[in-house]
């Protein structure tokens, strides 16, 4: 299994999509406001872009998002749809993303949540064994 979340992050020859369960904690935040802290995300790793981070939708506050009328598709991935993140500076528009119905190869996401790590602040803790 992969543990380093780094690795791969040059283009590979064809688009491959790689999910793995993380091997440490999370917490996804904005400033003091946190949005997400979990035990058990995943890492899924596409060819030509960096690795993203995804978590159980019932472990985020969803209360701090809203459902936004963006959407793209992703051939790979299927249909995405996004949400905003309310903050007290304001609105962060399409930070997070959801494959709700996702093609076979990328089922594992189901039910998880996709981070713009442009926008929110991730911090991965190692767990103790």
């Amino acid at each position: 299994m992969t543990t380093d979340a780094t690795i791969n992050q040059s283009p590979m020859k064809e688009n491959v999509l790689r999910i793995f369960p993380l091997e440490y904690s999370v917490r996804i935040h904005v400033g003091s406001l946190v949005i997400a802290e979990v035990e058990h995300g995943l890492m899924l790793l596409e060819s030509n872009y960096p690795p993203v981070t995804y978590v159980p939708r019932d472990e985020v506050n969803m209360e701090l998002l809203t459902r936004s009328k963006h959407s793209t598709h992703c051939p790979h991935k299927g249909q995405a749809s996004y949400y905003s993140i309310a903050t007290e500076a304001g609105s962060l528009a399409n930070a997070v993303w959801s494959y709700e119905n996702p093609t076979a190869q990328a089922d594992a996401i189901a039910g998880y949540l996709g981070f713009d790590r442009s926008k929110v602040e991730i911090v991965e803790v190692l767990r103790s064994k």
